[in-house]
């Protein structure tokens, strides 16, 4: 009973490595594909448009009227400064104009193509695509191992 225990267990790890090592993840089923078939993907580039809006600024002070004696506007690209004069206090205010900053990249990728490739698959591939085949084979496998359990429990 114990060499039977043993003998199972020993099925089932060699099953479950078996079953590990034929099973793969989707990303490696697709570079493998990609790898037989380069015919399915094409460069594409991807264009983004990102834009940034810069807020205006504005500043406002005001000083004595001993200090400055004219109304003054001053304009430079963005920035705007006016100075003027009101009773006996001058005002000096500055503005920023907003402004967009607008930054284009354009990025190289690969695309799959949607369409299917005019290739013949080997009837095994077909075969064991299917899957009735591994649950039959599944079964197949558990009559197997009930059938070491009977054997072995005859014997003792």
């Amino acid at each position: 009973m114990r060499n039977f225990k043993k003998i199972v267990k020993v099925y089932i790890v060699v099953i479950a490595v078996i079953v590990t090592a034929l099973s793969c993840t989707p990303q490696k089923r697709l570079n493998r594909l990609v790898a037989l078939h380069p015919e399915l993907v094409k460069n594409d580039t991807i264009h983004i448009v990102d834009t940034t809006i810069i807020p205006e600024i504005r500043i406002d002070t005001a000083f004595h009227e001993s200090l400055l004696k004219d109304t003054v506007i001053i304009t430079k690209e963005k920035l705007t400064v006016k100075i003027h004069q009101v009773h006996d206090t001058v005002y000096l205010e500055a503005e920023n104009a907003a402004d967009t900053v607008i930054i284009e990249k354009f990025i190289p990728v690969e695309k799959l193509q949607t369409t299917k490739p005019t290739t013949t698959s080997s009837k095994l591939d077909d075969f064991l695509n299917k899957k009735w085949v591994w649950a039959v084979f599944g079964v197949f496998c558990t009559f197997v191992i009930i059938g070491f359990y009977l054997i072995a429990e005859k014997r003792h």
